[in-house]
């Protein structure tokens, strides 16, 4: 059923049990591989988007020297003094990051795949993103609008390079498309008409996309 395949892809290891179906015991697939890239590849993908929410937090801890007492203060809190759930969740998202590109360079290294990959991530210094817990699934709404903004902002920081690899595939983007969106998210925020920027209906196209 739909709910033992849900049960089944968010039984994490050490958070939850595995789920046993018809005698068989699954766990999260983030345990083999972070995304299944190869899974859309072997369908016949020519692009492929990925969308990776785990990235490993950049923690910069500034030590800086003051004159007047002769000795260095430290600006910013190291992670590894911020608790075991912080460090964990930092090794959890490194984990995940680090597999992920490997992946992505066998990929690259593959004469046999001639397609593209885009890999969309929240910067590197993504607060919210990082104090947001993964298996807080009541947060959900809130995830989903600020992933939706990240992805946004993202897609505006790399636009010419995203538009290009696009439209060698007949997909059509504009810069105000991508700007009203996100300004439409930052204006209306939690409400009911943010929402809809999430669940606004994208017209199909008969492409090998995945």
């Amino acid at each position: 059923t739909v709910s033992e395949a849900v049960q089944a892809s968010t039984a994490l290891p050490g958070f939850y049990r595995p789920a046993r179906i018809n005698g068989v015991d699954y766990v999260d697939g983030g345990v083999r591989r972070t995304a299944s890239i190869d899974v859309a590849i072997e369908h016949g993908a020519d692009l492929v988007i990925c969308y990776n929410p785990f990235r490993p937090f950049t923690n910069r801890v500034a030590h800086r020297y003051v004159p007047e007492t002769g000795k260095f203060e430290s600006e910013g809190t190291p992670l590894a003094d911020q608790g075991i759930i912080t460090v964990l969740n930092q090794v959890f998202r490194t984990l995940l990051h680090s597999r992920l590109q490997y992946g992505l360079r066998q990929y690259q290294e593959d004469t046999n795949f001639q397609g593209d990959i885009i890999v969309v991530e929240p910067t590197e210094r993504d607060t919210r993103f990082f104090a947001m817990n993964p298996l807080a699934f009541w947060e959900g709404p809130k995830a989903g609008r600020h992933g939706y903004v990240s992805v946004t902002q993202s897609i505006e920081t790399h636009y010419d390079i995203v538009k290009q690899i696009l439209q060698s595939y007949g997909i059509l983007m504009t810069r105000r498309e991508v700007r009203e969106g996100l300004e439409r998210m930052r204006r209306f925020g939690g409400s009911a008409e943010g929402d809809e920027v999430l669940l606004r209906e994208v017209p199909r196209r008969e492409l090998d996309v995945a």
